[in-house]
């Protein structure tokens, strides 16, 4: 997959270019305890490598040959240090496995990048995002000057460029083999939010005390054991007035039998990520004004995801879900007046203060862009995104969020295996 991505990016590259873009390192949790090691999802997108301290540097040659050139900097073997942190691939490795033109240990880089940048037109590499990458750049400017001066040539580009737009606006379409990952691991997730009202439906009708963190815990076990490595975000586990909080991450209160718990969680597998939130009542039946905030909740988000279809504007999307739950406050006496004076004063942001969602790829965030040259943007075929409206009122939270693939003629809900109309929760949790 790596390959064809190369690919589809050397071709947005402008000739006689060159790229800089350095992976992620290993950062520490505490002292010399590391966190598991993530690579960077530009790198990995380009290389499929999954090594820390790498540096990939791609080369565009002018326009007469057209050639294309993918240098790998990366650790070199060394037998002491693998006892320790395992082995590595090396550089024979990243040639023979990752399809590296070249490659060569990342601790001579300096021997090899000042003389790469010369007489090149242009730089591309991730702006503003790595303080060690812009302290080299000075560094390899200099020394670039001192070669070029016997070599009376162009010492360093003269004109520098953000890799990150190019790279983003290629992952906002998602390829066949990205698809079956991200259909892969939106099916995972969405199973464990149903096993998850399951299990809670059990734990609650024996009478077991459950905590928020027990829930994170067995949605955790949930997508392991189903083959993926890890969730793709702190997963938000909150019961009852928890759930106001948008981004409530402690996960240590006690579940209270009539409290609701939302649940925003969804697992990652190789490098996709998944998004989903349910709420339902532990007790397994909603009180008349969880399910009234409820069935708003998920009408709004019912006629968003029914719009969704090639060419709809993103903006649409937003202006959708808050028409419908304006109007459904009102009639809940939660709101009163002017549905369009309500809506142009943002009356309704003291129940519903986030957007309608967001991009879904190798990011959970995915960070491609939502306006094109200050125009809003039209969704297109192989866009994934996430639509979750909530409304969050005393100790009542509600959110309902599923992955969506926009196809070539409308869309498909990429979570529908969990459940979420109110009938539905309250049979499963009733006959677990």
């Amino acid at each position: 997959m790596a390959k064809q991505n190369r690919e589809a990016f050397f071709a947005k590259l402008q000739s006689n270019s060159i790229v800089i873009l350095p992976g992620n390192k290993l950062q520490y949790r505490s002292c010399d305890v590391e966190y598991r090691f993530r690579q960077n999802s530009n790198f990995y997108y380009l290389t499929s490598f999954d090594e820390p301290n790498a540096v990939a540097v791609f080369i565009k040659s002018n326009s007469k040959d057209h050639g294309v050139q993918f240098i790998l900097f990366s650790q070199e073997l060394n037998a002491e240090k693998e006892v320790w942190s395992g082995s590595v691939i090396g550089q024979h490795g990243a040639v023979e496995l990752y399809g590296a033109d070249l490659a060569y240990p990342v601790e001579q880089i300096d021997n090899f990048l000042p003389e790469l940048l010369i007489n090149k037109d242009i730089l591309y590499y991730p702006m503003f995002q790595n303080i060690e990458l812009e302290n080299n750049l000075y560094k390899w400017r200099s020394l670039s000057q001192k070669i070029a001066k016997t070599k009376s040539s162009n010492f360093f580009p003269q004109v520098s460029q953000d890799v990150a737009i190019i790279l983003h606006e290629l992952r906002v379409i998602k390829s066949p083999l990205e698809l079956e990952k991200i259909r892969y691991v939106t099916q995972i997730s969405a199973k464990a939010h149903e096993h998850i009202m399951k299990y809670v439906a059990n734990n609650m009708a024996h009478n077991k005390d459950l905590t928020e963190r027990n829930i994170q815990a067995e949605f955790y076990n949930y997508c392991l054991k189903h083959g993926c490595q890890d969730m793709a975000y702190s997963p938000i586990v909150a019961s009852g007035a928890n759930a106001c909080i948008l981004h409530y991450v402690k996960n240590s209160a006690v579940i209270k039998n009539h409290d609701l718990l939302l649940i925003d969680a969804g697992a990652e597998y190789d490098y996709y990520a998944a998004d989903v939130t349910r709420t339902f009542p532990v007790n397994g039946k909603f009180s008349s004004k969880q399910k009234e905030i409820y069935q708003l909740v998920l009408c709004a988000q019912k006629q968003a995801i029914n719009k969704i279809k090639p060419g709809l504007l993103w903006s649409e999307l937003q202006q959708t879900i808050i028409y419908t739950l304006v109007q459904g406050l009102i009639e809940l006496k939660f709101l009163s007046g002017n549905i369009d004076e309500l809506i142009s004063t943002q009356a309704y942001k003291k129940f519903y203060m986030h957007g309608s969602g967001h991009f879904l790829g190798m990011d959970v965030h995915d960070p491609s862009s939502y306006k094109i040259n200050d125009h809003i943007r039209a969704l297109l075929p192989g866009m994934v995104l996430t639509v979750e409206p909530g409304i969050y009122w005393k100790d009542i939270g509600v959110r309902i969020e599923d992955d969506i693939l926009v196809t070539q003629d409308g869309h498909e809900i990429l979570t529908k295996n969990a459940i979420k109309d109110i009938d539905d929760i309250e049979h499963l949790m009733k006959n677990k």
